[in-house]
């Protein structure tokens, strides 16, 4: 990547040291020059991004998207200055890889993507670029990648160059942010990070020429969409190069010159989808009126602080959401809304000809693990429907450019879910106990009576799933029901433990989709999510979490018998939920399974970690206390541990109608709990002694 010259002309000529600063530098600013940068590339690399910038500058005058990104990262090295790098919101990361991962599928639907319109006319040899609508998550492995690196982009015209710069963005971000990313695939995609910077400069020298000489069998808009392309794909080609070195030293060391590129910030323009659609927007009477209206990053960014974003011009453009993140580490919920109504009062970007699934608790562990694994299959099988509390959240706005028609439905509102159940061929349900329990007016109805919150909640959280399966069982269309639930352990242990609500909030309901709608249950299919491994990193993580002994190199696992060697169903809520779901959509109804990688004993599990961490282990007979802070919590994990202990998660001892994945009668590939714990970062979660 280009490497910038370290101070102003003023500065340059004085051979005085410049504090670089934008829009001017210090002694520019107090001696009232006008302050110019050398934005064009020194004649060989000064340093890498890696190392410390040799400049120095006030973090709170700098406005700068590019910096300002490196700024919002999660990761900084421990040796970096938190006032240079300060970390930010953590969406920042997750909506850039969502936006680059949005790119392909946006293509396949034929939709404005980040940096890619569907509509500008490019005759490419798909033969070499591999077509951005097929990128699939082998990203840089595949075959087509390696055809695709073979062009010479400085020998063909600047569409063929343009195509397949961001063919090459697609493959390195679908590596990089892949769910199956390993290093081996992340150290093979840095390789190609120099043909990137290569490419990028290429496609940079001959952007000039490229959008200040319209070409005359073109329209005005193809004219404008050819230039408003380059430029977006040169800005996000140094957006993913930063944020690379940015994880691993917490700065961008480019920064000045990644405000300097210019854009057009009028996403009405980008985002229609013809000449017509774009003159509209632009509030011209012709295509000739339309014109570019550039604007650098650092002017975008002064605007933000000048007015809030409340232009309807930013709906539905995830470039420049991803700027604003860039810029502020998050988003102001009304862009948000407007910016989701793109999507929103579209029809699905799937086929309406596919049948439909809806998912509840979309941007939940379970709903969204579903709607991820839908998402990945190419073709996709179903059109996705996401219900969800608040469709301007990230994670909806990030699912709905991904293709998902978000909607707002309410659990507790048996009407809203008549609307969005609308025309499903397939539904799964989940409802989540602890959003309940988090409820403040459920904790006031439970202080004004005599029950206990835990009870309320339970009782809470039974009625939505009534409210849910009473909205199913209305579907005219629908052919199959997942309804995610939890055994039984008050009916199961006849009253011993009577405290495990968040089990029996969901399993009290079955009984009544069965006696009160025994249509819908005969094409319904029941889940019963296994214990998450995810659980490690959570808040009740620390419960049964081995710690580091360093002095002794050693894990250390603190669980006493009988509970350090019952068999727990572990799985992967995250990785694994949507690959039983379609399992049991694919399977004969009235099946009852156990969602489960590997029945595994926390001691099991404990050998299983000190070997990917390669430690020695050790097993200390003695308990955790269940000292949460709230009783209702306590008497929950304390019940529900002794009801595995007596009957089994799943109740195995008395109930065994619940049967095991193999069981189904379709094949299910689950991952091993080995090769989850290698995929995960346990340096920060273990604690160390």
């Amino acid at each position: 990547m280009m490497t910038l010259r370290k101070a102003c002309g003023n500065c340059t000529a004085s051979k005085r040291k410049c504090m670089v600063q934008v829009p001017k530098c210090t002694r520019c600013t107090d001696k009232g020059l006008e302050c110019r940068y050398d934005l064009q590339p020194l004649s060989a690399v000064t340093g890498q991004a890696e190392q410390a910038p040799n400049f120095s500058f006030n973090p709170s005058n700098c406005d700068s998207p590019g910096y300002c990104i490196m700024k919002t990262l999660r990761f900084r090295a421990p040796d970096i200055d938190p006032a240079v790098c300060r970390p930010g919101h953590e969406d920042a990361l997750e909506v850039l890889r969502l936006g680059f991962r949005s790119v392909p599928v946006l293509a396949r639907a034929g939709k404005p993507a980040v940096f890619v319109h569907p509509k500008l006319q490019c005759g490419i040899d798909k033969h070499f670029v591999a077509g951005l609508g097929e990128v699939g998550e082998s990203g840089v492995c595949c075959e087509s990648f390696q055809r695709l690196v073979e062009i010479d982009v400085k020998a063909v015209p600047v569409k063929e160059a343009l195509v397949a710069l961001q063919a090459l963005l697609v493959y390195l971000a679908t590596s990089f942010f892949s769910a199956s990313q390993t290093e081996q695939k992340n150290e093979m995609a840095e390789r190609f990070l120099a043909v990137l910077a290569e490419w990028t400069q290429a496609l940079l020298a001959a952007a000039p020429t490229a959008t200040k000489m319209p070409r005359r069998n073109q329209s005005p808009w193809q004219n404008w969409l050819l230039g408003e392309s380059i430029r977006r794909t040169i800005i996000m080609s140094y957006v993913l190069s930063l944020t690379l070195p940015g994880f691993r030293s917490g700065y961008c060391s480019n920064w000045l010159f990644v405000e300097s590129l210019p854009f057009d910030r009028r996403a009405g323009l980008w985002m229609a989808e013809s000449p017509q659609a774009s003159i509209s927007a632009a509030g011209a009477r012709n295509g000739n009126e339309v014109g570019q209206q550039l604007n650098s990053l650092h002017e975008f960014a002064k605007s933000l602080h000048v007015s809030p974003l409340v232009d309807h011009n930013f709906r539905g453009d995830l470039f420049l959401i991803l700027l604003v993140y860039g810029h502020n580490g998050v988003v102001d919920p009304h862009l948000l809304a407007l910016s989701s109504h793109h999507y929103f009062s579209q029809p699905t970007t799937m086929s309406s000809e596919k049948p439909l699934l809806v998912v509840l608790g979309a941007a939940g562990t379970q709903g969204g693990s579903v709607l991820s694994y839908f998402l990945s299959l190419v073709p996709p099988p179903y059109a996705l429907r996401g219900i969800t509390r608040d469709p301007s959240s990230v994670k909806s706005v990030s699912l709905a450019s991904l293709g998902v028609e978000m909607v707002a439905g309410d659990f507790d509102d048996p009407s809203s879910l008549d609307a969005t159940f609308k025309g499903a061929s397939a539904i799964f349900s989940v409802t989540d106990f602890w959003q309940s329990f988090a409820n403040p007016s459920l904790r006031d109805k439970a202080s004004a009576s005599s029950q206990s919150v835990g009870a309320i909640c339970r009782e809470n959280e039974a009625q939505q799933n009534r409210n849910i399966i009473d909205a199913a069982a209305k579907v005219t269309t629908l052919e199959r029901l997942v309804f995610s639930s939890l055994p039984s352990p008050n009916k199961l242990s006849a009253g011993k433990y009577a405290h495990v609500y968040h089990f029996d909030g969901k399993a009290m309901v079955e009984e009544y989709g069965r006696s009160a709608h025994p249509k819908l249950w005969e094409k319904t299919n029941v889940l019963y999510a296994g214990y998450y491994l995810e659980n490690h990193f959570g808040a009740t993580g620390h419960l049964f979490r081995p710690r580091i002994n360093k002095a002794e190199d050693t894990l250390i696992l603190s669980v006493a018998e009988p509970l350090a060697t019952t068999l727990l169903p572990m799985y992967s809520a995250v990785a694994d939920t949507g690959t039983l779901v379609q399992a049991l959509l694919r399977a004969a109804p009235g099946k009852r399974v156990i969602g489960v990688n590997q029945w595994l004993s926390l001691r099991d599990f404990a050998r299983i970690l000190a070997r990917e961490i390669g430690k020695n282990i050790e097993f200390v007979d003695r308990n955790p206390s269940f000292d949460m802070g709230d009783p209702d919590v306590e008497k929950d994990y304390a019940d529900m541990m002794g009801f595995c202990i007596d009957f089994g998660y799943d109740g195995g001892t008395v109930d065994e109608s619940i049967v095991q994945p193999a069981d189904l009668g379709v094949s299910v590939h689950l991952e091993s709990v080995e090769e989850w714990c290698e995929k995960q970062d346990w340096e920060n979660v273990l604690q160390v002694h």
